[in-house]
């Protein structure tokens, strides 16, 4: 027969889910943020002068993001050009990948946004990316992995 430890377990899951779901939803979200004390920006691009800007220049900083011609990658690579951030988006896809580009470019105002094409998942591709990387580049700021 099952134990305790079977129903300690099954309530423990419980809770840890409604917590969860009451803490980290959208509706949660939308709770929590009235308490943040700190800058909050309302969407990726706020102009620097506004006063919905979160404060955060990344102005001479260069940053790669992987995945960033759809979703969060795309959103991450939006912001921080609206940062004034060089910004190298790691696709596979070069037709998607020039479209997402020059989407950032129009709402951002900020050309310094580049296209590296490579599949994360072969190692050639990445060494070879790399290598592209290290000749434009010296350095590299932050690297968001999110294909």
């Amino acid at each position: 027969m099952f134990g305790f430890g079977f129903i300690k377990q099954g309530i423990a899951s419980t809770q840890f889910f409604l917590w969860g779901k009451k803490h980290f939803t959208q509706t949660g979200y939308r709770q929590n943020i009235k308490s943040y004390t700190g800058p909050v920006q309302p969407q990726a691009v706020v102009a620097l002068n506004d006063q919905l800007n979160d404060g955060a220049d990344l102005e001479g900083k260069t940053l790669i993001v992987t995945g960033s011609n759809q979703g969060l990658g795309k959103e991450i690579a939006l912001y921080a050009a609206s940062k004034q951030a060089n910004v190298y988006m790691l696709c596979r896809n070069k037709a998607r990948a020039e479209a997402a580009r020059d989407d950032i470019r129009q709402q951002t105002k900020n050309e310094n946004v580049d296209i590296l094409l490579a599949d994360v998942s072969e190692p050639r591709q990445i060494k070879r990316v790399v290598a592209d990387f290290r000749a434009r580049e010296g350095k590299l700021d932050c690297l968001v992995c999110n294909a």
